[in-house]
């Protein structure tokens, strides 16, 4: 057959009946190769089977098809005659269905209630509405579906009857015919029956054609709605209006959706309220309703009808808005007409009192109004809205209008009253001008209105331009009136004959007259001053000057004022003289010098007697009354002022005998005032008077002035003096003890409950006493020291002694008060009293003594200075003082004791352990003081029997760890199961250790279930290291057994290690893990720099220097020394150069670790080394570079 043959040269294909072919060695191995190539590839490699499957496909792809067609012929209703004549008239009807209008969206611009109403009329017209016009269509509908039921139930009933009457008939064809009959008909029934079961999918096709039709209606109506507003403008017409801030719409935003809303739901309504062919009773027996969809839910979630109905909503909205803008900044301009219409008030307007300048500009503003409203711009289209301003526009025009027309009124009554007024001025002026005066006052008169008149006359001017003025505005505003011009042309008559005659007449007048009414006036100013003359002549002689009178001035001052009167009359006339003068431009005007110097004498003469009255009766009242009720103040007031004045005079009226006697009495009394001062001190009491009056020989009599006057008090000037002096003294110090009496008599001593226990009560904050009594007990020593203090000394020194016995009752009472609170609550526990009974007793006796103490303070002394003084208390509190120190030292041995037996009770106060003594039948009372005795231990598990073990242990985020004991607390001391505790962490830590270098995988790299097993974070953290440590030993022994690429080879699987840590923290970690993950990722990448720097260095042995610096792990499975001199076996030592530690196994928790640094390794380096040689390490260095934190994660 077939075969190929080979040979050194080519290779030989053999085909029996065919030509052989020859093929050189090179070219056969080339298609061999290429052959090799080509059945490689997928598409090659897999033809056949690809090519018989793709003809599988073809031929199951037809014959499902055909099986599809077969099945869809048999229930096809076109294939069926009964349904074909049907169905096709329903066809029909559908696409009348489909023109009815349920919308007439015309090209009308539309009012919006105009518009709804068309819609309403379109949808529910009872004549030709879209209801009535799907109503018949629907009843057609129904007739023919009818006539099919018919039709379909006759031919099933004549197919059964020719089937009965098959079987009655007799036999008169053979059985081949019968048998052939008799198959023909029951083929006949069959079918009957097969149409008769497709009625019901036949009114349910319908049904969804007909709903079809109903959705497309609508659909199509929210189309050409759509199309309207996207297409088209001018639609709907809103009137403007001002709102408050912005304009307003009519119809609004809210009203157009509202009408949307309508629409929507109305025109949905008209088609959903057609009913289905599956709810018509006569259907029944052929259709079984489930879950009907009404055609309202269908256009509800129809996209297209959403879509287009949104479409419509957004465009109305957006032309709306736009319209919104449009006119708030269109009509801005006009907002001011209306609001100045809604300010508008004729009556008030006219009522208030305005100058013409105003009147004029706000008829200026009336005018700008009438223009801004000439370009009033009454329709604007803006998309779909047209936006009206016409009912605006005739709502703003009349107000313009309407006010200038009051503005106009209002001006031309100002002019008129303002024309009148100026008219009445000109009259008046003229009137006065036209005066020819005889005597001098009334030429006087005249001349003074001349000069006022023309002083105003440039008034007369403005007034006369102001009207002017305003008749001018009101012509240019077309206001004119005929009786208002008659006026105006008095006005400027009048105007003519003032400034053109009167004025001038008056003046030739004035001057014609000027030199006689001047010598006039000189004559009668002489006289006036004949008269001066005269009185001043009269006030030099007589009683005025006369000493004798000094004893009766009443009759002094009656002639003073006779003259006065005379004197006064002289003023006036010299003074309107004065006025003539400066009035007719006298250059050398006359002066009243005789007047002038005749008021100056009488003024002195009247002052001078008038002191000389009030000095006798000053002088009568003080020389009578009893010298107690003298104000000693106030006469030497009064002394100093009549000096001053007697002194005034005396150079005022030099030579003159009264003034000099009267300043001589008066210097007398001044020179006396300071005794009568000294006497009159009100510090003065009985003792220092009776010395006064037994000195002068007074005897005891009362003191009154002039007693003293005869018995020469005066002659006693310094007794009196030192003795005023001393009362002052002794006066100060009776004031200042009885304010430190006032000061305690009302100051409570404050107390307040203690812990809310009713029985318990303490001082409260007495910082004010503490000030008050230092306070007080300076200025009482101030007062003993006084050289005035003899008189009061009995009285000062009582309260030196209640100072100082308050002072030292309050520092005692607080020393006890301070050391009773701190040991009230260590005592109340039942297990100290248990554990110090003695200490115990000599508590209750002093806490009976306070407790008694306060009672009486609260019940009978709330006086402070009284609870100070209560019988025995500074003794008491001295014992209690004692008692309660000598208790203190008795707690503080017995503490001692505990921290000896337990040396982590140094962590803690002497409250906190007070308050673990204190509850030692509570183990659980320990748990708030286990974070600062152990590093991370910050609750433990106890058991929920009566034994209460402790099983677990737990830091700060709740990582547990298992004893591998349980430590017994029941009937043991606190001290001794918490040293349980610290051995049972040894061990459990140790334990755990060990199981977890054992079971650590072997291949180093999935370590998933290891990472997340039952071991601490810590010890997970520590086996980690120490494989690490094992893996570059073993690097390092290949290096030195020749292999240079061990290093290279572990430095890649400790990378692998690394990227599978990473992986597991992509996963849905819990807050342990993840923190456990990211510090061992973190000791991790530390651990391979190192085997990095390590490979840079070309460390080639485990002695190598470079090897031996790093912080190390190893487990011991021989006894090993480490720096301690310790030796240990089968248990973790840290190594680093020559220093070697054993693994403490105390807790640390879950904690996350510091990236380690070259600086890092120095310190751990540094401080490895001192601890070898049993020496301390501090790093130093700047605040914040991270001390402290490495020294801490050293320890970890």
């Amino acid at each position: 057959g077939e075969h190929f043959t080979i040979s050194a040269t080519g290779v030989v294909y053999v085909c029996p009946g065919q030509q052989s072919e020859y093929m050189s060695l090179g070219d056969w191995m080339h298609q061999c190769l290429m052959y090799s190539v080509l059945t490689s590839m997928n598409f090659f490699k897999y033809y056949i089977h690809g090519k018989v499957f793709s003809r599988w496909r073809l031929h199951t792809r037809y014959t499902v098809y055909c099986h599809h067609r077969t099945r869809l012929a048999r229930r096809l209703f076109l294939a069926k005659p009964m349904f074909i004549t049907p169905l096709v008239k329903i066809h029909s009807l559908m696409y009348e269905v489909e023109t009815v209008k349920v919308m007439n969206i015309g090209a009308n611009v539309y009012n919006l209630e105009e518009f709804g109403r068309d819609q309403s009329s379109m949808r529910s017209n009872p004549s030709a509405g879209a209801a009535k016009e799907l109503e018949q269509r629907h009843d057609a509908i129904v007739g023919i579906l009818d006539r099919l039921v018919r039709t379909v139930d006759q031919s099933t009933e004549v197919s059964q009857q020719m089937d009965e009457h098959a079987i009655s008939r007799p036999r008169m064809k053979s059985m081949v015919q019968e048998k052939k009959e008799a198959r023909d008909n029951a083929r006949r029934h069959r079918l009957a029956k097969h149409d008769q079961s497709m009625l019901g999918d036949c009114i349910r096709l319908v049904d969804y054609m007909f709903q079809s039709c109903l959705v497309k209606i609508v659909v199509h109506a929210s189309i050409d709605f759509c199309q309207r507003v996207e297409t088209s403008s001018k639609m709907f017409i809103i009137h403007v209006s001002f709102g408050e801030i912005n304009m307003v719409f009519d119809p609004g935003l809210d009203k157009f959706m509202k009408m949307l809303q309508d629409l929507w739901s109305g025109t949905i309504q008209v088609v959903n309220s057609v009913p289905s062919f599956l709810s018509v009773r006569q259907y029944d027996p052929y259709v079984t309703v489930r879950n009907n969809q009404t055609v309202e839910s269908i256009l509800l979630s129809n996209r297209d009808f959403n879509q287009y109905t949104d479409a419509v909503r957004d465009r109305i909205h957006s032309d709306i808005t736009q319209a919104q803008h449009y006119s708030d900044k269109n009509f801005r301009v006009f907002r001011r007409i209306h609001e100045y219409g809604l300010k508008w008030n004729e009556e008030e307007y006219l009522a208030t009192p305005r100058t013409h300048e105003e009147i004029a500009r706000d008829m200026f503003l009336m005018r700008e109004f009438q223009d801004d409203l000439d370009k009033f711009k009454a329709h604007h289209p803006v998309g779909i809205i047209t936006v009206d301003g016409k009912n605006l526009r005739a709502s703003l025009t009349p107000i313009p209008d309407v006010a200038l027309n009051a503005m106009k009124n209002a001006l031309a009554d100002i002019a008129r009253r303002k024309c009148q007024a100026a008219v009445q001025n000109f009259d008046a002026a003229n009137r006065t001008l036209a005066e020819r005066p005889q005597a001098l006052s009334s030429y006087a008169d005249f001349v003074k209105n001349y000069n006022e008149i023309r002083a105003k006359q440039e008034q007369f001017d403005e007034q006369r331009e102001e009207v002017e003025s305003m008749y001018q505005l009101l012509k240019q505003y077309n206001v004119r009136n005929t009786n208002d011009e008659i006026k105006l042309e008095i006005l400027h008559s009048k105007d003519n004959d003032f400034t053109h005659k009167k004025v001038i007449e008056a003046n030739v007048y004035i001057q014609e007259k000027r030199e006689k009414m001047v010598e006039n006036l000189q004559s009668d100013s002489e006289r006036i001053e004949e008269e001066a003359k005269d009185i001043t002549a009269q006030l030099k002689r007589g009683q005025f000057i006369a000493e004798d009178a000094i004893h009766n001035p009443e009759s002094v001052l009656e002639e003073l004022g006779t003259i006065q009167a005379s004197l006064s009359k002289l003023e006036e006339k010299s003074a309107l003289f004065t006025q003539y003068q400066t009035l007719f431009n006298i250059p050398n005007s006359f002066e009243f010098a005789e007047v002038e110097k005749a008021k100056g004498l009488f003024a002195n003469k009247h002052k001078l007697w008038s002191l000389v009255h009030e000095w006798k009766d000053t002088e009568k009242n003080w020389t009578t009354i009893e010298f107690q009720k003298l104000d000693v103040e106030k006469m030497n007031k009064q002394v100093i002022e009549h000096s001053k004045t007697a002194f005034q005079l005396t150079r005022a009226l030099e030579g003159d005998a009264v003034a000099t006697e009267i300043r001589t009495k008066i210097d007398e009394w001044k020179g006396n005032m300071p005794v009568i001062m000294d006497l009159g001190n009100p510090a003065m009491k009985n003792r220092h008077r009776d010395r006064i009056r037994h000195a002068i020989g007074m005897g005891s009599s009362a003191l009154i002035l002039v007693s003293l006057i005869n018995h020469n008090i005066f002659e006693y000037k310094e007794l009196v003096s030192e003795i005023s002096g001393q009362a002052s003294g002794e006066f100060a110090l009776e004031q200042q003890l009885e304010k430190i009496q006032a000061a305690w008599d009302d100051l409570p001593l404050p107390v307040m409950n203690h812990r809310n226990s009713r029985d318990l009560w303490i001082l409260a904050d007495v910082t004010d006493i503490i000030t008050q009594l230092e306070d007080h007990s300076v200025q009482i020593q101030t007062m003993m020291g006084s050289r005035f203090v003899q008189g009061i000394r009995s009285n000062v020194e009582v309260w030196e002694n209640k100072i100082r016995l308050a002072s030292d009752a309050i520092d005692e009472w607080l020393q006890v008060q301070r050391a009773w609170m701190y040991l009230e609550s260590i005592f109340s526990a039942e297990d100290i009293q248990r554990q110090l009974p003695a200490e115990s007793t000599k508590f209750k006796t002093v806490d009976k003594f306070w407790k008694d103490t306060l009672k009486k303070v609260r019940q009978s002394y709330r006086n402070a200075m009284d609870a100070f003084h209560i019988p025995n208390l500074l003794p008491s509190l001295k014992n209690a003082n004692n008692t309660l120190d000598q208790i203190q030292k008795s707690l503080e041995a017995y503490l001692e004791t505990k921290r000896a037996a337990f040396p982590r009770f140094y962590f803690l106060s002497d409250d906190e352990l007070l308050s673990i003594m204190s509850q030692t039948r509570n183990p659980e009372a320990v748990q708030e003081h286990l974070c600062k005795c152990f590093d991370a231990i910050n609750r433990v598990v106890f058991t929920q029997d009566k034994k209460q073990e402790i099983v677990e242990m737990s830091d700060m985020i709740k990582e547990r760890v298992q004893f591998v004991n349980p430590v017994q607390t029941s009937g043991i001391a606190v001290e001794k199961w918490l040293c349980d505790i610290e051995v049972k962490m040894v061990q459990s830590l140790r334990a755990l250790t060990k199981i977890a270098v054992e079971r650590y995988p072997e291949d180093g790299i999935t370590r998933k279930q290891w990472l997340f097993g039952p071991y601490p974070s810590q010890m997970v953290l520590a086996v980690d290291q120490i494989m690490w440590t094992s893996c570059a030993e073993k690097a390092l022994g290949q290096i030195e057994e020749g292999d240079l690429e061990g290093m290279l080879r572990n430095i890649e699987f400790t990378k692998k290690q690394l990227e599978h840590s990473v992986s597991l923290v992509r996963l849905d970690l819990t807050k342990l893990q993840r923190v456990l993950m990211g510090a061992l990722i973190v000791l991790d990448v530390h651990g391979i720099a190192v085997l990095e720097d390590l490979e840079k260095a070309q460390c080639r042995s485990i002695n190598d220097f470079d090897w031996s610096k790093q912080l190390r792990y190893y487990w011991t499975v021989e006894d090993t020394t480490t720096s301690d001199g310790s030796t240990i076996c089968d248990d973790c030592v840290i190594r680093q150069t020559i220093a070697s530690f054993p693994y403490s196994h105390e807790y640390l928790g879950n904690t996350p670790r510091l990236v380690v640094t070259p600086l890092t390794d120095k310190c751990y380096m540094t401080l490895t080394g001192a601890m070898h040689l049993n020496y301390g390490g501090a790093p130093a260095g700047p605040a914040g570079t991270g001390k402290t934190e490495t020294t801490k994660d050293l320890g970890k």
